[in-house]
């Protein structure tokens, strides 16, 4: 007898079972937990996520993760009006997720013992509420804000996700081992920090534009970023890709593979760099490696020279 294998199936829940409206001005925040909520430990639960053809969740203070293994699912639309993609308004101040809480230990401490297995899919996070900071007129963000906020947990899943409009679209500490997949970054502060001791990173195919600083690694050791595409980020202060430490290690075993980069003359000035390597700092990072990498300019600055990186 030959046995046909077939997937299990987990809990998946729908927050407009939990009486979200989805109508873009109700507050969903309490619906949205109790969903969450409903779930219970049991691994790999699911959250799926309506398209905005049929409703556009708010929600308004920060959701809170504190078990392993949650999977939010959505349709991924395109910009701005997602055309049928999931999308979540964001108007409160800090994480719109938060992934385990601050226990007050430091990095060096190494406990990690966070949440982990957190998996996001197919959702544009965009923080909606009037901007209170302006970074020298690219990012056009909240202060304060965080689409996703990470203290030692790691095993993260970003698959087709979107941030626009955060002081910090992903913010980890000891947030190891994760896979941002597909991943877009529009007028962000920082769309993507990864603190001491998040090592062992791979971002594939991003791209992102008009944010202050795209990636910000600061302390992490083998981090591989390929296939991205980094279009008119950074400033004429301010560098897309900062690589420095506030770690005595260093930050070692950074690689970019197959990226674009690519600036606009005329538009805030001049960048120094695309990558600032050390970033100020005393402690030095080694082993930072580029591969097939691409630099473009706008057709009126051909005869301008763009500094690649500086160290």
């Amino acid at each position: 007898m030959v046995q046909v294998w077939r997937p299990v199936r987990y809990p998946v829940v729908d927050p407009r079972n939990y009486g979200a409206k989805c109508d873009g001005t109700t507050d969903d925040t309490a619906a949205f937990t109790a969903a969450i909520a409903s779930l219970g430990s049991s691994a790999r639960r699911r959250i799926a996520l309506p398209p905005t053809a049929e409703g556009l969740l708010k929600i308004t203070s920060t959701l809170q993760i504190n078990t392993r293994g949650l999977v939010i699912e959505g349709e991924r639309g395109s910009r701005p009006a997602q055309e049928g993609g999931s999308q979540i308004s964001y108007t409160g101040t800090g994480p719109l997720f938060q992934l385990d809480e601050d226990n007050g230990n430091p990095h060096s401490d190494a406990d990690y013992d966070g949440v982990q297995g957190f998996t996001l899919k197919g959702v544009e996070l965009r923080h909606t509420a009037p901007a209170t900071a302006l970074g020298n007129g690219q990012g056009n963000y909240k202060a304060g804000s965080y689409g996703i906020r990470d203290w030692r947990g790691g095993d993260i899943h970003l698959e087709r996700v979107r941030f626009e409009n955060f002081e910090y679209g992903f913010w980890g500490v000891q947030s190891d081992i994760n896979r941002f997949i597909n991943v877009e970054a529009f007028y962000n502060n920082v769309a993507c920090y990864l603190g001491p001791r998040s090592d062992q990173a791979m971002l594939t195919g991003w791209y992102a534009f008009y944010n202050d600083t795209v990636l910000h690694l600061d302390g992490v050791l083998v981090t591989r970023v390929r296939d991205g595409q980094f279009v008119g980020n950074g400033t004429n202060t301010l560098y897309p890709i900062k690589i420095g430490t506030s770690w005595s290690r260093g930050s070692q075993g950074i690689v970019f593979d197959g990226t674009w980069w690519e600036h606009f003359q005329g538009y805030n000035g001049v960048v120094p760099a695309f990558v600032s390597i050390g970033d100020g700092d005393s402690v030095a990072s080694t082993d930072i490696a580029f591969r097939d990498n691409w630099i473009s300019c706008d057709a009126q600055t051909e005869t301008r020279r763009v500094t690649y990186f500086v160290e």
